[in-house]
């Protein structure tokens, strides 16, 4: 190995300049727009918190209540009551062909309403026609067009419940004549609801219809339909004379209303919620939502040439489900299909189907929500081009809030095709974040994704952008990470998640930060890998990674383990065992500078309240330390230890002390004594630490608290470990809780860190580094040390494992590259 020569000048000139950009960096779990978390940064020592991303970036819309409607374009538009930037509901379109869902209007309340319960309907003008039950000038819903060619959503009516109706529940109908006719819920002169007529040309609203209770019903919930006697017809949700509902004809010819038939609950069923559908034989089929022989509602037809009601079908628990709130679809075998948002075997639903000829109703689908394929289907089914029906439910699917599904009634074949209110970029992050050798930091979210599953992402902390880079999916890549991620002597990153995998207890994980490849190595799930890891990897200086799992073992209590990232080797080495070893550890290990690991169980020991212990790595021995006490010592660890810089290990425990809101204690490994430093107190400093202190350059600790302070969201707080003092540096805002870990980075220059990293032949490791690493190339030759303003701190006579002092660098991000500068590596100095 060549000695390294330093230029000092530029070693003072770099100083100043590094040092005045150190900034802690750390995520929230519920902070952000739609409270599912963000990155923030903060100056060290300031009080000025910066959010740097949200990890949602926009709601997509979920639970949609009725129908979607196929336009001549091919593509399916439809509408969600809630979601959307407002939480008020939004216009979607669904490219079938694509599988694509795009998100086109957010409803806003007072310009274009909100909360729509009913189904867009595509007018002779080509425009789609629909209304809210909420939002307005008055708050009782509007009319409005929407443009697919434009975009352009406009309001045309709003709705004032004594002139106007209000809160119209369902969909409108473009009759023969070119008007469109649809129905409010309430408003009118008896406050019972109305119909009206819509002039698309002229843009005018007459109302026609005053419904008055008894003599012609109340309260319409769905849309009214022209039959081929050119008549509407209708339901009511209540009123007639039973008061649970009629079916009626209106002539927009007369205005002229007949109420048809009167509701009676055990005879024809009661409470009708969805709409009348005209087949081919010319009656007139729908359903109601309660009554019939077993209360669960019927399906019943209706001949409106001779004015004949017959309840077909009685809707029951399991065979047949219950409670349907949509209409019915003929599809083009002539057969009826509808839906039950309860009853089914899994009492979530059910798909079915009615043969009006032969009076024959079979269940075709139980809805179920495995794999999140959806529940509780309120609107109903349309047939589109292809010849498959397609539908919604309202809730279930992977956010529980609704799916859009494909049913092939010829090879009675259900598929999920998209999941409402996606959150793609993840949420809720408890990981801690870390910066790897490109000077970009890694992390991974425990939800949301593709899949909810949680994400791995890229951020880059100079340019401020974030980069999702990997979905967990549950099954070959895990799911919900808890711990943080750990860049290797190899240059890889490698974690775990605490689900999924083979055996639903979680991975040991790979990734290459150069070409973005993910690999699962190691499934946990059997006695001697333990299950459900919660914390992170280390890597000791044999070169092994060692970690812990919360559960599973010989004792069921998690055990501690190797793996060898060289051949893939993993082997168990201890169980915890409850009393004597501890059990439960959620944290990570530490190795100190006597080279043994330390770590925390979250239980066991003595007071069941959590230990701490010492490993060997040489001789595999483990030794309980402390026993956790719930009082003095604190109560269930969660976090990491950490060795400050006097040689000391510091923690905090999750409850415990004066306040039982957790304490931060200092133990000493020369004299095996732990002695409290501080008591949280759910109050300014804060209470329930979930993750771990970090000493910052300037020989502080930095740390925060999941809950207490000034908006009981949580506190990020220093501690001067010389002089005993806490300041609580930073209040969090409401729905912070954060539940991970600080780090601390130095923001690069532009310049010299623009420039692309190519494809590396060698590794530094230890990377970040305070002291001495070792370069293992292999390409020889001469390589270059510079800082961030692209100056040469030193040069290298590089050969193979060539081990190099860093100790005397002033801390930072600096680049190695050839003279050629055709290959670069970062590495990062504390």
């Amino acid at each position: 190995m060549k000695k390294l020569f330093f230029l000092l000048p530029f070693l003072l000139l770099c100083t100043s300049t590094l040092q005045a950009q150190r900034t802690l960096i750390g995520t929230t779990s519920g902070e952000g727009k739609d409270f599912v978390g963000s990155i923030f940064s903060l100056p060290t020592g300031d009080n000025t918190i910066t959010q740097e991303f949200n990890f949602i970036t926009e709601n997509l819309g979920g639970s949609p209540n009725a129908d979607l409607c196929q336009a001549t374009n091919g593509k399916f538009y439809g509408m969600t009551v809630f979601g959307g930037i407002y939480e008020r509901g939004v216009i979607f379109e669904y490219d079938l062909a694509s599988n694509t869902y795009t998100k086109k209007i957010d409803f806003d309340n007072v310009e274009n309403g909100c909360f729509p319960y009913g189904s867009l309907i595509q007018a002779s003008d080509g425009k789609l026609y629909g209304m809210t039950a909420g939002g307005g000038i008055n708050n009782y819903g509007v009319l409005f067009e929407y443009d697919i060619s434009t975009n352009k959503c406009i309001k045309r009516i709003d709705f004032d419940s004594m002139n106007k109706g209000g809160i119209p529940f369902g969909s409108l109908l473009q009759a023969s004549n070119g008007k469109l006719y649809g129905m409010t819920s309430v408003g009118g002169a008896n406050n019972f609801g109305v119909i009206f007529e819509y002039d698309i040309s002229a843009h005018s609203y007459t109302k026609k219809i005053d419904f008055d209770g008894a003599n012609n019903g109340a309260v319409p919930f769905g849309s009214l339909v022209q039959a081929s006697n050119g008549n509407l017809y209708g339901l009511t949700g209540s009123g007639g004379a039973n008061g649970v509902g009629v079916l009626f004809e209106y002539s927009n010819t007369t205005n002229t209303i007949t109420k048809k038939t009167d509701f009676d609950d055990a005879n024809n069923g009661s409470v009708p919620l969805g709409s009348l559908i005209q087949a081919t034989n010319g009656k007139l089929y729908g359903m109601t939502s309660e009554g019939g022989a077993n209360g669960w509602g019927v399906l019943f037809e209706y001949d409106i040439t001779n004015e004949l009601f017959f309840s077909k079908i009685d809707f029951g628990p399991t065979s047949k489900g219950r409670t349907p709130n949509g209409s019915l679809l003929q599809a083009s075998n002539g057969k009826l299909y509808g839906t039950t948002s309860e009853g089914g075997t899994k009492d979530l639903g059910i798909i079915f189907e009615f043969d009006a000829v032969a009076n024959l109703f079979t269940k075709k689908i139980d809805f179920s929500n495995i794999d999140g394929d959806g529940s509780y289907a309120t609107g109903s089914l349309v047939q589109a081009n292809n010849g498959k029906l397609y539908g919604m439910t309202s809730t279930g699917g992977i956010n529980n809030t609704g799916v859009i599904y494909e049913f092939d009634a010829t090879t009675v074949t259900y598929t999920k095709k998209i999941d409402f209110n996606g959150v793609d970029n993840g949420k809720n992050s408890v990981s801690s974040l870390v910066q790897a050798n490109t000077g970009k930091v890694y992390g991974m979210t425990s939800r949301g994704g593709a899949n909810d599953n949680g994400v791995l992402f890229e951020y880059a902390v100079a340019y401020n952008t974030y980069t999702k880079k990997i979905n967990f999916d549950g099954k070959n890549k895990g799911s919900k990470p808890c711990g943080s991620l750990l860049q290797a002597s190899n240059g890889d990153l490698y974690g775990m998640t605490s689900a999924g995998g083979a055996n639903d207890a979680g991975v040991l994980f790979e990734y290459d930060i150069i070409t973005n490849s993910y690999t699962k190595k190691i499934d946990f799930g059997s006695a001697n890998t333990g299950s459900f890891p919660y914390g992170s990897l280390i890597q000791a200086n044999n070169g092994k990674m060692y970690g812990m799992t919360g559960e599973g073992g010989l004792h069921d209590s998690g055990i501690l383990f190797e793996y060898n990232i060289t051949n893939n080797a993993f082997v168990k080495k201890i169980d915890f065992d409850s009393v004597g070893r501890g059990r439960y550890p959620h944290g990570s290990l530490l190795q100190a500078n006597n080279g043994r690991l330390y770590g925390m169980t979250f239980a066991g020991g003595a007071n069941d309240a959590g230990v701490l212990f010492e490993y060997d790595i040489v001789t595999n021995v483990l030794t309980k330390k402390i026993d956790f006490d719930g009082d003095d010592r604190g109560a269930y660890p969660y976090g990491d230890l950490v060795q400050a810089n006097n040689g000391k290990l510091y923690g905090m425990t999750l409850s415990g002390g004066l306040y039982s809101k957790g304490v931060l204690f200092e133990y000493d490994i020369a004299t095996n004594l732990l002695t409290k430093k501080i008591d949280f107190d759910g109050a300014d400093k804060g209470g329930l630490p979930y993750g771990s202190l970090l000493q910052s350059n300037n020989g502080k600790l930095y740390g925060m608290t999941a809950v207490g302070g000034a908006n009981n969201s949580g506190v990020l707080f220093e501690y001067d470990i010389a002089t005993n003092s806490f300041i609580n540096q930073i209040d969090f805002t409401d729905g912070a809780r954060p539940k991970g870990s600080l780090i601390e980075v130095i923001l690069p220059d532009a310049g010299l860190f623009n420039q692309t990293v190519h494809a590396i032949p060698f590794t530094v490791y230890p990377n970040p580094n305070s002291g001495t690493c070792t370069i293992n190339s292999t390409v020889s030759g001469i390589y270059q040390i510079c800082n961030q303003l692209g100056q040469v701190i030193q040069r290298i006579d590089l050969e193979q494992n060539s081990v190099i002092t860093v100790s005397n660098l002033p801390a930072g991000i600096y680049c190695i590259k050839s003279d050629a500068g055709s290959v670069q590596q970062k590495i990062v100095v504390y």
